[in-house]
């Protein structure tokens, strides 16, 4: 996470407060971080609730424990954040691996009984 404040810090950028490693933490921890690719170990608990977050990049994920999950999205405001929506995901096995592009304000809600957990590849070139 560090390595991330420096990179963007030397870019020019500022992070994102909603950066999902900086808002959710218990939910998102870097296992391994370069130049080009961010690797989070993604675990939300039964009946968890992340805190809503952003993520900047493209990304990859493998989903490892798959639990029925209900997908939030949020609105930024000049309030903050304002709930927008609530979807529960169909249920099933996911596929082997998930495509996503860069993610605006949303959180996870874990709805099942057991502990959803994933691996998620956030590519930097974006």
């Amino acid at each position: 996470m560090i390595l991330a404040f420096v990179v963007a810090a030397l870019s020019g950028l500022q992070p994102d407060p909603l950066d999902a490693v900086a808002a959710a933490p218990e939910n998102h921890v870097v296992i391994l971080e370069n130049d080009r690719v961010r690797v989070l170990r993604v675990t939300v608990q039964p009946g968890e609730t992340e805190a809503p977050h952003v993520h900047r990049w493209s990304s990859v994920m493998h989903i490892q424990s798959a639990q029925p999950l209900v997908d939030i999205l949020y609105e930024r405001g000049e309030d903050g954040l304002a709930e927008v929506r609530r979807t529960p995901l169909p249920p099933g096995p996911p596929p082997e691996a998930l495509w996503f592009p860069p993610e605006g304000p949303h959180a996870i809600h874990n709805a099942g009984d057991g502990v959803f957990r994933a691996i998620r590849i956030e590519l930097k070139s974006d």
